[in-house]
């Protein structure tokens, strides 16, 4: 997704032009695209983790990376696994979707936070939603992840006691192998077109897999409405992609309330705009071999995002009610807050000035997190 790149970019590039945000110093920053893996995430983390060519963590051999915080908007499972990993080094682990419980578990991981609110909010929103059209009989899916088990097992009883019916609640396996059992549920539920459909990030794969198997059904279900709990706007996603939604009437999807709204006539010309602005200013790679991808160069990270009118800024910002704004800031803030003179820490450990390089990651960010709590919705 090129505006979720943007987003994480000109939110460091607004940081490091704010005089009075960390003077004197300069966010840096090292991107990872984990393609939701298991494998892929380990082999990130152990590249975060370790100074010289090779990953070997404890090793110090190399340019010194100081990594203070990691931010993700990965599913559970594996932010699960990150954080097991990043809590034996005490590193912060800021979270900007929505997490498992297990997640929330102090004594377990100590080091994990979020900067949205928890799932019941959501979960509220798409009760009203159903009960506001009179959608009493519904189907539920869910990825098949913990979460989504999790999501199943609580939101159920809830849909009960207020008076909708839960016809059928299917885990949703994007494999082949799943494919006739999925085409046997919508043929004996056909009366059913309203579905409620739990997501981290598969949405828009699930999507067009779920779409695929109406297109088999002998008799297709007709103006299906999909409710999601996806936590972006899907707009731009669906409106140019080439897979039509033939038997789609409509998808819901929940954003987080910001003081600034965007209208959808807005984004129509916005799409091209951005792909054509990122393929202009990245003809490069962020893949660690510097020639990974036949035709590309590694990027300098240091690339001109100047051109791009304050507007549109705020438009690629909007696109995900700005959780990759937020969750950047609130980094910029709780290091700010560990580098000001009345820092408690700061007062202890310094006369006169302060060298970030020095801030280990757990002095700093508990500090500002314990104090902050409820104005920034970190938990």
């Amino acid at each position: 997704m090129y505006w979720k790149i943007l987003s994480f970019l000109f939110a460091i590039q607004e940081i490091n032009k704010d005089p009075l945000l960390l003077p004197n110093l300069t966010l840096g920053y090292n991107l990872h695209d984990n393609f939701r893996d298991r494998m892929l995430t380990l082999e990130g983390l152990l590249d975060l983790l370790s100074t010289g060519e090779a990953n070997v963590p404890n090793y110090s051999c190399g340019k010194k990376r100081n990594m203070l915080v990691l931010l993700e908007e990965t599913n559970s499972d594996i932010s699960i696994l990150m954080a097991a990993i990043l809590g034996i080094y005490k590193i912060p682990q800021i979270s900007y979707t929505y997490i498992s419980p297990i997640l929330s578990d102090k004594t377990q991981l100590p080091f994990f936070y979020r900067t949205v609110p928890k799932e019941g909010a959501q979960n509220l929103g798409i009760v009203k939603l159903l009960l506001y059209f009179r959608w009493t009989f519904v189907g539920i899916f869910a990825a098949d992840t913990d979460n989504g088990e999790h999501f199943i097992r609580t939101f159920v009883p809830v849909l009960a006691q207020n008076g909708i019916c839960v016809v059928f609640s299917q885990i949703v396996l994007l494999k082949d192998e799943n494919f006739k059992h999925l085409i046997s549920v919508f043929n004996l539920w056909a009366q059913i077109n309203v579905f409620v459909y739990y997501s981290e990030f598969t949405f828009i794969e699930g999507a067009f897999f779920l779409e695929h198997i109406l297109n088999s059904l002998q008799k297709p279900i007709e103006g299906i409405v999909w409710i999601t709990t996806a936590l972006w706007d899907l707009t731009i996603e669906l409106s140019y992609n080439s897979f039509s939604f033939r038997y789609t009437h409509i998808i819901f999807s929940f954003l987080i309330q910001t003081s600034q709204r965007t209208k959808f006539d807005d984004f129509i010309d916005f799409y091209p705009f951005i792909k054509a602005f990122m393929t202009k200013k990245f003809h490069c790679s962020y893949e660690k071999p510097a020639l990974s991808v036949k035709g590309w160069t590694r990027c300098t990270e240091k690339e001109n995002l100047e051109t791009l009118p304050q507007q549109k800024i705020e438009k690629t910002f909007s696109l995900d009610s700005s959780l990759t704004y937020n969750a950047i800031q609130i980094v910029a803030h709780a290091l700010n807050v560990v580098n000001s003179p009345r820092s408690q820490r700061t007062r202890m450990e310094r006369k006169d000035k302060v060298e970030v390089e020095n801030i280990q990651p757990w002095q700093g960010f508990s500090e500002f997190f314990l104090l902050t709590d409820s104005k920034l919705s970190v938990s």
